[in-house]
């Protein structure tokens, strides 16, 4: 058994999934971060760039297993990985081959969760200051288990609540690996701008995948976030776009709580999942941070 000191080194020098979430600039608002890059996002609003994208990104998603990174192309269909293993971003499919609907963009939201890739796609406007049509599904990508290849696709036939005539304009989806829900932020689901934006969840655990509203938020100006699930703090965390904030949301009521200042805003968050154990560390690692330990405490003595 080791001590809570040696425990919380070993967590600070091991594998980035012990992070909190992950987030990609775009091609503008990213502040004082770079563009088109993929960050890593700490619950205190600090951030550290992981690499750079090999397009405008957005539809991020992070598979702790494989240490993959997906992004999809903001204004087209492929679905992009950044690959730890080769510190390389590679091109993984074009979606359309895959069950995404033709015409649609990967500028929705998305999410990894259980081997699969779950996102839903945006049709860009045709026209400028209309809202662009969102997909009516969200569409599910099975990958391998080195992360790299897709193995199977499919819809999950959402029921979407009466009124809705699709997802809206989002915002994000992110999914709580604790417990196995799919949560949403979105606008304009009924069509139409200034009809609100909504918080709403899917159980993914269930046939039936019903939306179900948690918050509706109906002023004119209100806006869709980006989310993901911090599986350290068990919270759902959120990036308005051009607010520069950093922000806690309530899963059971989708009020925003605490926010932290941040450098710049993101196109996607991504969520984490915690492993179901801390990797054994060498003995060499032991002693040197057994060591450390003690040369912390002499000095402090």
């Amino acid at each position: 058994m080791y001590s809570k000191t040696i425990l919380s080194l070993l967590l600070a020098t091991s594998s980035i999934a012990f992070s909190n979430t992950f987030g990609v600039t775009g091609e503008h608002g990213y502040g004082t971060l770079d563009a088109n890059s993929i960050y890593h996002i700490t619950s205190a609003g600090a951030t550290q760039k992981i690499a750079n994208a090999a397009v405008v990104p957005n539809s991020l998603a992070y598979n702790t297993a494989a240490d993959v990174y997906y992004y999809g192309d903001h204004y087209g269909t492929n679905l992009y990985a950044y690959d730890t293993s080769s510190a390389s971003n590679v091109l993984i499919a074009d979606l359309t081959n895959h069950g995404m609907p033709d015409g649609f963009a990967l500028s929705g939201g998305a999410d990894f969760y259980n081997g699969t890739y779950y996102y839903s796609p945006e049709k860009p406007e045709n026209t400028p200051g209309a809202i662009p049509q969102q997909a009516t599904d969200i569409y599910a990508v099975n990958f391998s288990a080195d992360g790299l290849n897709i193995v199977s696709h499919s819809e999950l036939n959402v029921q979407l609540p009466a009124g809705w005539v699709s997802f809206g304009d989002f915002g994000d989806i992110a999914v709580d690996s604790s417990t196995g829900i799919l949560y949403g932020s979105s606008t304009s689901v009924n069509g139409n701008f200034g009809d609100g934006a909504y918080f709403w969840s899917i159980d993914l655990n269930e046939a039936n995948k019903q939306v179900t509203v948690i918050d509706q938020n109906n002023t004119a100006n209100a806006r869709a976030y980006q989310i993901a699930y911090n599986a350290i703090e068990n919270a759902i965390f959120a990036n308005q776009f051009e607010s520069n904030e950093y922000v806690v949301i309530d899963k059971q009521t989708g009020t925003p709580g605490a926010t932290v200042a941040v450098a710049g805003d993101f196109y996607d968050l991504a969520s984490t999942v915690l492993p179901d154990k801390i990797p054994e560390p060498s003995s060499t690692l032991l002693l040197g941070l057994a060591a450390s330990v003690g040369i912390f405490r002499r000095k402090r003595g």
